[in-house]
Protein backbone atom coordinates (compact mmCIF):
# COMPACT_ATOMS: atom_id res chain seq x y z
CA UNK A 1 0.00 0.00 0.00
CA UNK A 2 2.42 2.24 0.98
CA UNK A 3 4.86 2.10 -2.31
CA UNK A 4 1.49 2.33 -4.32
CA UNK A 5 0.72 5.25 -3.14
CA UNK A 6 4.06 6.69 -3.87
CA UNK A 7 4.02 5.25 -7.65
CA UNK A 8 1.06 5.98 -10.20
CA UNK A 9 0.31 3.23 -13.05
CA UNK A 10 2.42 5.30 -15.03
CA UNK A 11 5.64 5.79 -13.72
CA UNK A 12 6.24 1.53 -13.48
CA UNK A 13 6.23 -1.05 -16.12
CA UNK A 14 2.55 -1.97 -16.87
CA UNK A 15 2.89 -5.72 -15.52
CA UNK A 16 4.87 -4.90 -12.46
CA UNK A 17 1.76 -2.13 -11.75
CA UNK A 18 -0.67 -4.90 -12.20
CA UNK A 19 1.43 -7.66 -10.39
CA UNK A 20 1.55 -4.88 -7.41
CA UNK A 21 -2.61 -4.65 -7.93
CA UNK A 22 -2.64 -8.45 -7.71
CA UNK A 23 -0.54 -8.77 -4.53
CA UNK A 24 -2.62 -5.85 -2.66
CA UNK A 25 -5.52 -8.01 -3.24
CA UNK A 26 -4.60 -11.18 -1.86
CA UNK A 27 -3.39 -9.74 1.31
CA UNK A 28 -6.92 -7.66 1.62
CA UNK A 29 -8.41 -10.80 0.89
CA UNK A 30 -6.55 -12.82 3.51
CA UNK A 31 -7.31 -10.09 6.15
CA UNK A 32 -10.48 -10.63 5.39
CA UNK A 33 -10.95 -7.29 3.44
CA UNK A 34 -13.21 -8.80 0.54
CA UNK A 35 -14.31 -5.07 -0.49
CA UNK A 36 -11.22 -3.97 -1.18
CA UNK A 37 -9.95 -7.26 -2.27
CA UNK A 38 -12.94 -7.80 -4.84
CA UNK A 39 -11.48 -3.72 -5.97
CA UNK A 40 -7.49 -4.54 -6.14
CA UNK A 41 -8.53 -7.91 -7.85
CA UNK A 42 -11.07 -6.09 -11.36
CA UNK A 43 -7.94 -3.20 -11.54
CA UNK A 44 -5.49 -5.95 -11.98
CA UNK A 45 -7.31 -7.70 -14.71
CA UNK A 46 -6.71 -5.42 -16.93
CA UNK A 47 -2.81 -6.83 -17.22
CA UNK A 48 -1.94 -8.57 -20.90
CA UNK A 49 -0.54 -11.47 -18.59
CA UNK A 50 -2.81 -14.80 -19.30
CA UNK A 51 -1.64 -16.69 -16.01
CA UNK A 52 -2.65 -13.73 -14.04
CA UNK A 53 -6.10 -13.04 -15.49
CA UNK A 54 -6.88 -16.75 -14.81
CA UNK A 55 -5.78 -16.65 -11.18
CA UNK A 56 -7.58 -13.83 -10.68
CA UNK A 57 -10.78 -15.26 -12.07
CA UNK A 58 -10.38 -18.01 -9.57
CA UNK A 59 -9.45 -15.44 -6.66
CA UNK A 60 -12.80 -13.53 -7.41
CA UNK A 61 -14.46 -17.16 -7.68
CA UNK A 62 -13.55 -17.93 -4.33
CA UNK A 63 -14.63 -14.52 -3.12
CA UNK A 64 -18.00 -14.92 -4.33
CA UNK A 65 -18.42 -18.07 -3.30
CA UNK A 66 -18.12 -17.09 0.40
CA UNK A 67 -20.25 -14.58 -0.03
CA UNK A 68 -22.59 -17.33 -1.19
CA UNK A 69 -23.09 -15.85 -4.45
CA UNK A 70 -22.91 -18.60 -6.29
CA UNK A 71 -24.23 -17.56 -9.67
CA UNK A 72 -21.03 -15.05 -10.15
CA UNK A 73 -18.85 -17.20 -8.48
CA UNK A 74 -19.25 -19.52 -11.48
CA UNK A 75 -19.16 -16.93 -13.72
CA UNK A 76 -15.55 -15.98 -12.59
CA UNK A 77 -14.53 -19.56 -12.86
CA UNK A 78 -15.93 -19.57 -16.55
CA UNK A 79 -13.95 -16.94 -17.57
CA UNK A 80 -10.67 -19.18 -16.55
CA UNK A 81 -11.97 -21.85 -18.24
CA UNK A 82 -12.59 -20.25 -21.43
CA UNK A 83 -9.19 -18.44 -20.92
CA UNK A 84 -7.34 -21.54 -20.72
CA UNK A 85 -8.97 -23.43 -23.61
CA UNK A 86 -7.06 -25.41 -25.19
CA UNK A 87 -4.71 -25.51 -23.09
CA UNK A 88 -0.62 -25.21 -24.52
CA UNK A 89 1.55 -25.29 -20.81
CA UNK A 90 1.88 -27.57 -17.86
CA UNK A 91 0.88 -24.31 -16.18
CA UNK A 92 -2.41 -23.75 -17.94
CA UNK A 93 -3.48 -27.43 -17.55
CA UNK A 94 -3.13 -27.05 -14.06
CA UNK A 95 -5.03 -23.58 -13.49
CA UNK A 96 -7.44 -25.81 -16.04
CA UNK A 97 -7.64 -28.58 -13.23
CA UNK A 98 -8.37 -26.17 -10.71
CA UNK A 99 -11.08 -24.02 -12.29
CA UNK A 100 -13.36 -27.45 -13.56
CA UNK A 101 -13.00 -28.75 -9.80
CA UNK A 102 -13.75 -25.77 -8.32
CA UNK A 103 -17.56 -25.67 -10.23
CA UNK A 104 -17.49 -29.30 -9.32
CA UNK A 105 -17.14 -27.97 -5.36
CA UNK A 106 -19.90 -25.33 -6.10
CA UNK A 107 -22.32 -27.79 -7.87
CA UNK A 108 -21.64 -30.55 -5.76
CA UNK A 109 -21.41 -28.82 -2.32
CA UNK A 110 -23.21 -25.52 -3.03
CA UNK A 111 -25.75 -25.96 -5.56
CA UNK A 112 -26.26 -30.00 -5.16
CA UNK A 113 -26.70 -29.88 -8.96
CA UNK A 114 -25.04 -33.67 -9.22
CA UNK A 115 -25.85 -33.72 -12.64
CA UNK A 116 -23.27 -30.39 -13.92
CA UNK A 117 -20.58 -31.88 -10.79
CA UNK A 118 -20.52 -35.11 -12.73
CA UNK A 119 -19.93 -34.18 -16.31
CA UNK A 120 -17.50 -31.66 -15.17
CA UNK A 121 -15.53 -34.36 -13.42
CA UNK A 122 -15.88 -36.12 -16.24
CA UNK A 123 -14.20 -33.60 -18.13
CA UNK A 124 -11.34 -33.63 -15.59
CA UNK A 125 -11.12 -36.94 -16.26
CA UNK A 126 -10.44 -37.34 -19.78
CA UNK A 127 -7.98 -34.34 -19.53
CA UNK A 128 -5.88 -36.09 -17.40
CA UNK A 129 -6.03 -39.05 -19.69
CA UNK A 130 -4.58 -37.00 -22.44
CA UNK A 131 -1.42 -35.65 -20.29
CA UNK A 132 1.33 -37.79 -21.47
CA UNK A 133 3.63 -38.73 -17.98
CA UNK A 134 0.37 -38.97 -16.04
CA UNK A 135 2.29 -41.10 -13.36
CA UNK A 136 5.06 -38.42 -13.10
CA UNK A 137 5.42 -37.12 -9.35
CA UNK A 138 4.31 -34.17 -10.67
CA UNK A 139 0.59 -34.99 -11.24
CA UNK A 140 -0.07 -36.47 -8.52
CA UNK A 141 -1.35 -33.56 -6.14
CA UNK A 142 -4.42 -33.22 -9.35
CA UNK A 143 -4.75 -36.49 -8.88
CA UNK A 144 -5.14 -36.01 -5.24
CA UNK A 145 -7.62 -33.05 -6.14
CA UNK A 146 -9.88 -35.01 -8.49
CA UNK A 147 -10.43 -37.93 -6.11
CA UNK A 148 -11.69 -35.50 -3.33
CA UNK A 149 -13.96 -34.05 -5.54
CA UNK A 150 -15.28 -37.05 -6.39
CA UNK A 151 -15.81 -38.32 -2.89
CA UNK A 152 -17.99 -35.47 -2.57
CA UNK A 153 -20.00 -35.54 -5.02
CA UNK A 154 -20.71 -39.51 -3.92
CA UNK A 155 -21.43 -38.06 -0.53
CA UNK A 156 -24.08 -35.42 -1.90
CA UNK A 157 -25.98 -38.67 -3.31
CA UNK A 158 -25.47 -40.42 0.11
CA UNK A 159 -23.38 -43.22 -1.58
CA UNK A 160 -20.81 -42.83 1.96
CA UNK A 161 -19.17 -46.07 0.88
CA UNK A 162 -18.32 -44.71 -2.78
CA UNK A 163 -17.52 -41.46 -1.04
CA UNK A 164 -14.85 -42.87 1.66
CA UNK A 165 -13.16 -45.24 -1.06
CA UNK A 166 -12.48 -41.56 -2.79
CA UNK A 167 -11.10 -40.07 -0.14
CA UNK A 168 -8.85 -42.54 0.87
CA UNK A 169 -7.36 -43.02 -3.05
CA UNK A 170 -7.19 -39.06 -2.68
CA UNK A 171 -5.13 -39.60 1.16
CA UNK A 172 -2.92 -41.93 -1.00
CA UNK A 173 -1.80 -39.81 -4.02
CA UNK A 174 -1.36 -36.68 -1.32
CA UNK A 175 1.13 -39.39 0.21
CA UNK A 176 3.19 -40.06 -2.06
CA UNK A 177 3.26 -36.59 -3.40
CA UNK A 178 4.71 -35.82 0.04
CA UNK A 179 1.66 -32.96 0.23
CA UNK A 180 0.66 -32.75 3.58
CA UNK A 181 -1.79 -30.20 3.11
CA UNK A 182 -3.59 -32.81 0.73
CA UNK A 183 -2.86 -35.40 3.26
CA UNK A 184 -4.75 -33.52 5.87
CA UNK A 185 -7.35 -32.01 3.36
CA UNK A 186 -8.56 -36.03 2.15
CA UNK A 187 -8.24 -37.37 6.16
CA UNK A 188 -9.96 -34.76 6.68
CA UNK A 189 -12.86 -35.29 4.43
CA UNK A 190 -13.08 -39.04 5.17
CA UNK A 191 -13.66 -37.75 8.74
CA UNK A 192 -16.67 -35.91 7.34
CA UNK A 193 -18.18 -39.22 5.63
CA UNK A 194 -17.46 -40.99 8.84
CA UNK A 195 -19.22 -38.32 11.11
CA UNK A 196 -22.18 -37.06 9.06
CA UNK A 197 -22.93 -39.43 6.78
CA UNK A 198 -22.30 -42.96 8.35
CA UNK A 199 -22.97 -41.64 12.17
CA UNK A 200 -19.34 -43.57 12.82
CA UNK A 201 -18.09 -41.30 15.36
CA UNK A 202 -15.13 -43.69 16.66
CA UNK A 203 -13.50 -44.05 12.78
CA UNK A 204 -14.53 -39.94 12.55
CA UNK A 205 -12.43 -38.87 15.40
CA UNK A 206 -9.59 -41.92 14.80
CA UNK A 207 -9.25 -39.71 10.85
CA UNK A 208 -9.81 -35.99 12.79
CA UNK A 209 -6.89 -37.00 15.35
CA UNK A 210 -4.72 -37.69 12.47
CA UNK A 211 -5.37 -34.60 10.78
CA UNK A 212 -4.38 -32.86 14.34
CA UNK A 213 -0.80 -35.25 14.38
CA UNK A 214 -0.54 -33.93 10.57
CA UNK A 215 -1.24 -29.96 11.29
CA UNK A 216 1.52 -29.99 13.81
CA UNK A 217 3.73 -30.31 10.81
CA UNK A 218 2.22 -27.15 9.24
CA UNK A 219 1.53 -24.94 12.24
CA UNK A 220 -1.76 -24.02 10.23
CA UNK A 221 -3.98 -22.48 12.84
CA UNK A 222 -6.91 -22.45 10.50
CA UNK A 223 -6.68 -26.10 10.07
CA UNK A 224 -6.44 -26.72 13.41
CA UNK A 225 -9.67 -24.70 14.23
CA UNK A 226 -11.72 -26.59 11.66
CA UNK A 227 -10.29 -29.96 12.74
CA UNK A 228 -11.04 -29.52 16.37
CA UNK A 229 -14.66 -28.33 15.31
CA UNK A 230 -15.13 -31.49 13.86
CA UNK A 231 -13.82 -33.53 16.88
CA UNK A 232 -16.11 -31.20 18.98
CA UNK A 233 -19.15 -32.11 16.26
CA UNK A 234 -18.36 -36.17 17.12
CA UNK A 235 -18.58 -35.78 20.58
CA UNK A 236 -21.41 -33.29 21.30
CA UNK A 237 -23.40 -35.86 19.03
CA UNK A 238 -22.39 -38.75 21.76
CA UNK A 239 -23.64 -36.65 24.48
CA UNK A 240 -19.94 -35.91 25.58
CA UNK A 241 -20.22 -31.98 26.21
CA UNK A 242 -17.47 -31.18 28.59
CA UNK A 243 -15.14 -33.22 26.40
CA UNK A 244 -16.18 -31.28 22.94
CA UNK A 245 -16.15 -27.95 24.85
CA UNK A 246 -12.62 -28.72 25.35
CA UNK A 247 -11.79 -28.58 21.26
CA UNK A 248 -14.34 -25.80 20.74
CA UNK A 249 -12.30 -23.87 22.79
CA UNK A 250 -8.97 -24.37 21.55
CA UNK A 251 -11.03 -23.78 18.12
CA UNK A 252 -12.04 -20.41 19.27
CA UNK A 253 -8.40 -19.32 19.90
CA UNK A 254 -6.94 -20.84 16.97
CA UNK A 255 -9.29 -19.01 14.93
CA UNK A 256 -9.08 -15.71 16.70
CA UNK A 257 -5.43 -15.94 15.63
CA UNK A 258 -6.40 -16.53 12.08
CA UNK A 259 -8.74 -13.92 12.09
CA UNK A 260 -11.15 -16.29 10.36
CA UNK A 261 -14.28 -14.45 10.44
CA UNK A 262 -16.05 -17.14 8.90
CA UNK A 263 -14.56 -20.14 10.92
CA UNK A 264 -14.92 -17.92 13.96
CA UNK A 265 -18.84 -17.65 13.53
CA UNK A 266 -18.91 -21.60 13.12
CA UNK A 267 -17.33 -22.03 16.14
CA UNK A 268 -19.15 -19.54 18.51
CA UNK A 269 -22.16 -21.57 17.11
CA UNK A 270 -21.22 -24.37 18.00
CA UNK A 271 -20.37 -23.41 21.73
CA UNK A 272 -23.49 -21.70 22.26
CA UNK A 273 -25.68 -25.37 21.00
CA UNK A 274 -22.96 -27.25 23.12
CA UNK A 275 -23.36 -25.02 26.05
CA UNK A 276 -27.27 -24.71 25.88
CA UNK A 277 -27.69 -28.94 24.95
CA UNK A 278 -25.12 -29.53 28.46
CA UNK A 279 -27.87 -27.11 30.48
CA UNK A 280 -24.93 -24.14 30.78
CA UNK A 281 -27.32 -21.11 30.42
CA UNK A 282 -25.14 -18.68 31.10
CA UNK A 283 -22.42 -19.75 29.14
CA UNK A 284 -24.64 -20.10 25.94
CA UNK A 285 -26.75 -17.16 26.12
CA UNK A 286 -22.90 -15.81 26.19
CA UNK A 287 -21.80 -17.45 23.14
CA UNK A 288 -25.24 -16.46 21.51
CA UNK A 289 -24.64 -12.98 22.22
CA UNK A 290 -20.93 -13.00 20.91
CA UNK A 291 -22.27 -14.16 17.71
CA UNK A 292 -24.78 -11.61 17.23
CA UNK A 293 -21.90 -9.33 17.74
CA UNK A 294 -19.52 -10.32 15.41
CA UNK A 295 -22.61 -10.40 13.13
CA UNK A 296 -23.33 -6.76 14.01
CA UNK A 297 -19.33 -6.17 13.38
CA UNK A 298 -19.33 -8.07 9.90
CA UNK A 299 -22.86 -5.85 9.29
CA UNK A 300 -24.77 -9.30 8.74
CA UNK A 301 -22.82 -11.30 6.48
CA UNK A 302 -24.69 -14.12 5.16
CA UNK A 303 -23.42 -17.38 6.97
CA UNK A 304 -23.38 -15.52 10.54
CA UNK A 305 -27.37 -14.42 9.90
CA UNK A 306 -27.33 -18.34 8.83
CA UNK A 307 -25.83 -19.62 11.90
CA UNK A 308 -27.75 -17.62 14.09
CA UNK A 309 -31.19 -18.25 12.34
CA UNK A 310 -30.22 -22.34 12.93
CA UNK A 311 -30.40 -21.43 16.32
CA UNK A 312 -33.31 -19.55 16.46
CA UNK A 313 -35.04 -22.35 14.58
CA UNK A 314 -33.50 -24.61 17.75
CA UNK A 315 -34.49 -22.23 19.95
CA UNK A 316 -37.04 -19.63 18.95
CA UNK A 317 -37.28 -17.86 22.26
CA UNK A 318 -33.33 -16.94 22.16
CA UNK A 319 -32.49 -13.14 21.74
CA UNK A 320 -35.70 -12.33 23.54
CA UNK A 321 -36.46 -10.11 26.71
CA UNK A 322 -36.28 -13.08 29.16
CA UNK A 323 -33.31 -13.43 31.93
CA UNK A 324 -31.69 -16.81 32.49
CA UNK A 325 -34.44 -18.46 34.56
CA UNK A 326 -37.03 -17.96 32.02
CA UNK A 327 -35.08 -19.30 29.34
CA UNK A 328 -33.94 -22.33 31.31
CA UNK A 329 -37.96 -23.00 31.93
CA UNK A 330 -38.55 -22.54 28.06
CA UNK A 331 -36.10 -24.95 27.39
CA UNK A 332 -37.32 -27.03 30.00
CA UNK A 333 -41.24 -27.06 28.23
CA UNK A 334 -39.44 -27.84 24.82
CA UNK A 335 -38.93 -31.28 26.76
CA UNK A 336 -41.67 -31.42 28.70
CA UNK A 337 -44.63 -29.76 27.07
CA UNK A 338 -45.77 -28.55 30.33
CA UNK A 339 -44.41 -26.91 33.83
CA UNK A 340 -46.17 -26.05 36.91
CA UNK A 341 -45.38 -23.50 39.67
CA UNK A 342 -43.35 -25.35 41.80
CA UNK A 343 -41.34 -27.26 39.40
CA UNK A 344 -40.03 -23.69 37.92
CA UNK A 345 -39.32 -22.87 41.65
CA UNK A 346 -37.12 -26.40 41.86
CA UNK A 347 -35.83 -26.01 38.45
CA UNK A 348 -34.84 -22.01 39.11
CA UNK A 349 -33.74 -22.12 42.85
CA UNK A 350 -36.12 -18.96 43.44
CA UNK A 351 -39.33 -18.22 45.68
CA UNK A 352 -42.60 -18.92 44.34
CA UNK A 353 -43.36 -15.43 44.28
CA UNK A 354 -40.78 -14.92 42.12
CA UNK A 355 -41.70 -17.87 40.09
CA UNK A 356 -45.28 -16.71 39.36
CA UNK A 357 -43.57 -13.22 38.33
CA UNK A 358 -41.51 -14.75 36.05
CA UNK A 359 -43.83 -17.36 34.57
CA UNK A 360 -46.61 -14.74 34.08
CA UNK A 361 -43.72 -12.19 31.90
CA UNK A 362 -43.57 -15.24 29.58
CA UNK A 363 -47.27 -15.38 29.37
CA UNK A 364 -47.47 -11.66 28.46
CA UNK A 365 -44.59 -12.20 26.11
CA UNK A 366 -47.05 -14.59 24.38
CA UNK A 367 -44.17 -17.71 24.76
CA UNK A 368 -46.18 -19.47 27.15
CA UNK A 369 -49.77 -20.10 27.85
CA UNK A 370 -51.46 -20.38 31.21
CA UNK A 371 -53.93 -23.43 31.82
CA UNK A 372 -55.85 -24.77 34.87
CA UNK A 373 -56.98 -23.76 37.89
CA UNK A 374 -55.67 -23.71 41.46
CA UNK A 375 -53.23 -26.52 42.10
CA UNK A 376 -54.26 -27.35 38.46
CA UNK A 377 -52.52 -24.16 37.08
CA UNK A 378 -49.78 -25.23 34.14
CA UNK A 379 -47.76 -23.28 31.74
CA UNK A 380 -47.50 -24.45 28.22
CA UNK A 381 -44.81 -23.50 25.42
CA UNK A 382 -46.16 -20.85 22.73
CA UNK A 383 -45.06 -22.46 19.59
CA UNK A 384 -43.67 -19.52 17.13
CA UNK A 385 -41.44 -19.49 14.46
CA UNK A 386 -39.92 -15.90 15.36
CA UNK A 387 -40.38 -14.26 18.57
CA UNK A 388 -41.20 -10.37 18.45
CA UNK A 389 -38.77 -9.08 20.98
CA UNK A 390 -34.98 -9.36 19.77
CA UNK A 391 -33.29 -8.06 22.96
CA UNK A 392 -30.16 -9.50 24.07
CA UNK A 393 -31.11 -12.09 26.94
CA UNK A 394 -29.99 -10.35 30.20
Amino acid sequence: DTFLEHFDQHKLPAETWFQLRFWAGRIAELSDNLEKSIAEYETALATENKLLSVTIYLKLSGIYRLQSDYETALMYSGMARSLLEPTTSAAEIKLLFEALLREVLYYSSDLLEFDKAKTHLEKADALLKEIEGINDKEWLPIRSDLSRRWGDLYFGLEDYDESARHHRKSRIYALEANDVKRRIAATYDLGGVYARGKEDYAKALKAYRECLLLCEETGNHQFQAGINVEIAYCLKEQGQYDAALIHLNSAHDYAKETNNLYMLGIIVFHLAQCHLWAGSITSGLQAYRELCQLNEDANNVAHLVAVIDMLKKEYPFIGSAINERQFRGLVYLQKHKAIKRQQYVQLCAIGSSMAKIELNELVELGLCERHGRGRGVHYILVEHEEVAETAAPS
